[in-house]
């Protein structure tokens, strides 16, 4: 659980950066063009799940050491305790701003530290 903490507290930081945030695909480059792979080298922005994925392919495949899956999906299970039945994709493309977006792995973060303590 410490490495899905690390990478959601390094997307975060990652997305909080201003015009960093973005809808309708995963990332964009400074051109505003839709990135095609998920890790898009070129990309200045990403969606909530574009961030998550760029924080676990940083490293190498032989470094990584947690799934892109365990990421998403632990800000899918907080928007689905929230009672947000969608996927974590449209609650992305519904927001105007970014700040629901932070609030989301915000929330998802402290969750899963409340989780870690005894």
């Amino acid at each position: 659980m410490d490495e899905v903490l690390s990478v959601l507290k390094r997307a975060r930081e990652r997305l909080a950066k201003s015009g960093a945030w973005t809808r309708g695909a995963y990332s964009r480059d400074a051109n505003g063009c839709a990135g095609l792979a998920r890790f898009e080298l070129s990309a200045v922005c990403w969606c909530a799940i574009g961030a998550a994925r760029a924080e676990v392919f940083a490293h190498d495949a032989s470094e990584r050491i947690v799934s892109e899956y365990a990421v998403t999906g632990a800000l899918s299970d907080t928007l689905h305790a929230r009672g947000y039945q969608g996927p974590l994709y449209c609650f992305n493309d519904e927001q105007a701003s970014v700040e629901p977006i932070l609030a989301l792995y915000d929330e998802t973060i402290a969750r899963l530290e409340s989780e870690q303590k005894p």
